[in-house]
C-alpha cells in the first residue's frame, strides 16, 4: 500500500502536508485509495468543511474514481482511519485563518 497523501484546507485550496498533525480548528483531506477521508476538526469553519467536500469531489475524485469519500468528525475517528498513520497521528489545538471574515468577539 502506498503512503497516504494529506491535504490541509487553507483558504479554499488543497495544500499537501507531510505530517499527520491535525489541528482542531481545521479540516483535512486524506487520499488513501480506495478511500478519500475528510477529517473535520471540532472547531473548523463552515467554509473549510464546504471546501473539503467540494475539492474532494471536483479535484481528487477525477483522478481516483474508484475511491469512496468518507467524512469523519474529530473524536469519532474509526480504527480504519487511525491505522493509516499508526503512532504518527497527532491532534492539536489551533487553526489557520479561513476564507471568510469572522466577526471579532468582544
Amino acid at each position: 500500500m502506498s503512503e497516504p497523501i494529506i491535504y490541509h484546507i487553507i483558504k479554499g485550496k488543497l495544500v499537501e502536508i507531510k505530517s499527520a498533525i491535525f489541528a482542531n480548528g481545521d479540516t483535512y483531506v486524506v487520499l488513501n485509495p480506495p478511500k478519500i477521508w475528510i477529517w473535520i476538526g471540532n472547531k473548523s469553519t463552515i467554509d473549510e468543511k464546504f471546501a473539503a467536500a467540494q475539492l474532494s469531489q471536483s479535484e481528487l475524485i477525477k483522478e481516483h474514481r474508484e475511491c469512496e469519500i468518507k467524512t469523519i468528525e474529530q473524536g469519532n475517528e474509526p480504527a480504519e482511519f487511525l491505522d493509516i498513520f499508526g503512532d504518527s497521528i497527532k491532534f492539536v489545538e489551533g487553526d489557520v485563518h479561513s476564507l471568510l471574515k469572522h466577526p471579532k468577539e468582544e
